[in-house]
């Protein structure tokens, strides 16, 4: 019965350990960009459809995830995104790409809608690097855009941004996400403005 009793403990213990307490429960989400989109941007007549994003397995749920200085994933157990990360990006890209008027419509997955193009996306880093007493985010994602009537892939281009954090706290890495997620769009934006539509 102790060597049952040990095993329990020590499960529970190891396991409190694997994820960092900073302060009360607190949640996350990310921000609109703040980018003005000027009417220099030439409107199509397309609809876009941006699809569910694929990547690591942290999207699908609220962990806000770090990664320690032996590379070990945890997260934080009082705070976490207010919604999966997936779903906010998601939202986030319809709602970005909507004010830009490049496009007739920016659609989800959702809608009744018919589309010409498709924006596929694979978050590949979206976590926190803890290293010591520094600290910075990393966002990594990759965008397709597919010609929805001929399947064939339009273009695609993988984003890597990193951001410094002041302090290595979970309030410090969400305003570094979201001066992340505005250079990410801030790119997006450029690259698609590229494309021959």
């Amino acid at each position: 019965m102790k060597i049952i009793l040990s095993l329990v403990l020590g499960a529970i213990l190891f396991t409190g350990c694997a994820s960092k307490s900073n302060g009360g429960q607190n949640s996350f989400r990310l921000l609109e960009s703040g980018i003005s989109y000027t009417n220099e941007i030439k409107k199509s007549d397309l609809v876009m459809l941006i699809k569910k994003p694929f990547g690591v397995g942290y999207i699908y749920n609220k962990d806000l995830v770090y990664s320690d200085e032996d590379g070990i994933y945890k997260s934080y157990v009082n705070h976490t995104w207010d919604e999966p990360l997936y779903k906010q990006f998601e939202n986030m890209l319809v709602l970005e790409l909507n004010k830009t008027n490049m496009f007739k419509g920016v659609v989800s997955n959702g809608s009744l809608l018919k589309y010409d193009l498709v924006l596929e996306s694979n978050i590949y880093d979206f976590y926190q690097v803890i290293e010591g007493d520094k600290s910075k985010v990393k966002v990594q994602i990759n965008l397709n855009l597919l010609n929805q009537k001929t399947k064939n892939l339009v273009d695609s281009k993988t984003f890597i941004i990193e951001k410094e954090l002041k302090d290595i706290t979970p309030k410090d890495a969400l305003e570094a996400y979201n001066e992340a997620f505005s250079e990410f769009i801030n790119q997006a934006v450029s690259w698609l403005k590229e494309q021959k539509l």
